[in-house]
């Protein structure tokens, strides 16, 4: 038999459990877990392109050898444009890491901390869109069942 509370009283527990910080810890910890790597796989998809977050280019090689080599490779990001995947170390490498201002990409090989230099701001960012449609489809059921429980709600 389910609990049944008054609408005051559970206004109360939730408010209680917002400020907690539990809901936002719960959160951060989904997102950085990154289950079935839903996030890392967009961002690998934006590079074998050659897209920023925003779907705009990461920007074009002016060295024409090396662009023809490239476009060989991976014709799928074009002629001339850099699609940041020569040897797929730095794409096996990523991680969602937090910030103070909400979450990026971050990479265990120096070649990223040279790209990171060298290209456009938001390289390392997350496409907010993907991300928002991987938290409704794969995060909010989890962290809706976190809440149920921690409310004590069947």
């Amino acid at each position: 038999m389910p609990n049944i509370i008054s609408p005051s009283a559970f206004q109360k527990k939730l408010q209680n459990l917002l400020q907690s910080g539990k809901i936002k810890q719960k959160t951060t910890e989904l997102i950085l877990r990154d289950e079935g790597q839903e996030a890392k796989k967009i961002k690998e998809n934006e590079f074998e392109f050659g897209l920023l977050p925003d779907y705009s280019k990461i920007g074009e090689y002016i060295n024409e050898p090396y662009a023809m080599k490239k476009h060989l490779m991976n014709p799928l990001a074009g002629m001339y444009q850099v699609d940041l995947s020569l040897t797929g170390a730095t794409n096996r490498s990523l991680f969602i890491k937090k910030r103070a201002s909400g979450f990026i990409f971050d990479a265990n090989t120096t070649q990223w901390e040279v790209n990171l230099k060298r290209y456009p701001k938001g390289v390392d960012s997350i496409n907010q869109k993907a991300f928002n449609k991987i938290q409704a489809k794969r995060d909010a059921p989890i962290l809706a069942k976190f809440i149920n429980e921690q409310l004590q709600i069947q």
